[in-house]
């Protein structure tokens, strides 16, 4: 399943990013949407997100705000995000992936990094059985359970304490559910080595949810617009008849359509 991913749209409004996504929808094979930093989301969207047709809706680390502040990732607030998911389940959106990064700081503490981590999953993986306040009563409760729905980590950058590289993902614990490879991160491993990005990409691929497309010249995480010639372009078909449950995301647009795409890269 393709997805277009707000983050390719950075700097539009919510509004935008839904005409742009029925814009490419049949260009790009698109199934579904991914609520992804670059723009702001309300629950008022929710909507707006069933009237454009879309049902189903990936969720990317912290994408949502709540009175002008975006809700982060923590532990903690566990509870509000469950109760969002039942939003959109009431809306009768399907939401079966939610990616998350490992941390919150590109150089933070190691022990702190992977207490973290662990945190995650005793919080948000095992049966997933949530108890949630009832509107009308907060003192009462009912059990929602939410079904179908995983809870991933993205493989994050070099600078990553811990959890960094394909070595790390494919032997820990902590990624036993699938992940999220993002190719551009891939590339920043290999220092911009195609046939390196290319074997290391797809051997993780076997064992991921959902894969992340843009593109970089090895040095940062810049999102750059897909060429004609990117590498990964002509697996996507193949890598959805192998991997028919694979999301296949487009975080930057190919190089053809960036006038859609990312106000900060119109120029680029």
């Amino acid at each position: 399943m393709r997805v277009l991913s707000a983050t390719a749209c950075t700097g539009r409004s919510f509004d935008e990013f839904l005409e742009i996504y029925q814009i490419l929808k049949d260009p790009l094979q698109l199934s579904a949407a991914e609520l992804a930093v670059g723009i702001s989301f309300t629950i008022d969207d929710i909507p707006k997100i069933k009237q454009a047709g879309i049902d189903t809706v990936l969720w990317h680390d912290a994408f949502w705000f709540v009175d002008g502040k975006k809700q982060e990732t923590y532990p903690s607030v566990a509870h509000e995000y469950f109760a969002l998911h039942k939003l959109f389940c009431d809306a009768d959106i399907n939401v079966p992936l939610w990616s998350i990064h490992p941390y919150k700081t590109h150089k933070p503490q190691a022990a702190w990094a992977d207490a973290l981590y662990h945190k995650f999953c005793e919080e948000w993986w095992g049966d997933l059985d949530y108890i949630l306040p009832r509107d009308d009563n907060p003192e009462s409760s009912y059990h929602y359970a939410v079904r179908d729905f995983s809870i991933v980590f993205e493989n994050m950058l070099p600078n990553a304490p811990c959890y960094n590289n394909l070595e790390s993902i494919l032997q820990s614990d902590i990624y036993h559910k699938g992940f999220c490879i993002d190719y551009s991160h891939v590339n920043i491993w290999t220092r911009n080595n195609r046939e390196q990005t290319i074997s290391q990409s797809l051997l993780a691929t076997t064992r991921a949810r959902e894969i992340h497309l843009s593109s970089n010249k090895g040095h940062r995480d810049s999102h750059d617009y897909i060429e004609e010639n990117e590498w990964f372009l002509p697996y996507l078909d193949s890598l959805e008849q192998v991997y028919p449950h694979l999301y296949i995301t487009y975080e930057s647009l190919p190089v053809q359509y960036k006038q859609y795409g990312r106000l900060d890269k119109r120029c680029a």
